[in-house]
């Protein structure tokens, strides 16, 4: 929804049915973690995608699920852990 650019509080409650409340509580948490950025008008607030964050996200997700040499399923002494 945001990758559409900056949204007021309010238009994002329009599309996805759920509570001012509920939206506040969530909207704090992505911003707090940085992938979303908060700006306030007036008395809403608007949201846009902290793209810097987002792509860095991706890379962190795409590092914890990509296969390498370097993973514990390829170590025999965690492999046969792993498998009891």
């Amino acid at each position: 929804m945001l990758s559409c650019g900056s949204l007021c509080a309010c238009e994002i409650l329009e599309n996805i049915h759920i509570t001012q409340s509920t939206l506040s509580y969530h909207m704090k948490m992505l911003t707090e973690s940085g992938l979303v950025e908060a700006v306030k008008d007036g008395s809403w607030m608007r949201y846009s995608v902290n793209t810097s964050m987002t792509d860095k996200f991706i890379e962190y997700i795409n590092g914890i699920v990509t296969e390498s040499e370097d993973c514990i399923c390829h170590m025999p002494t965690k492999r046969k852990e792993l498998s009891k």
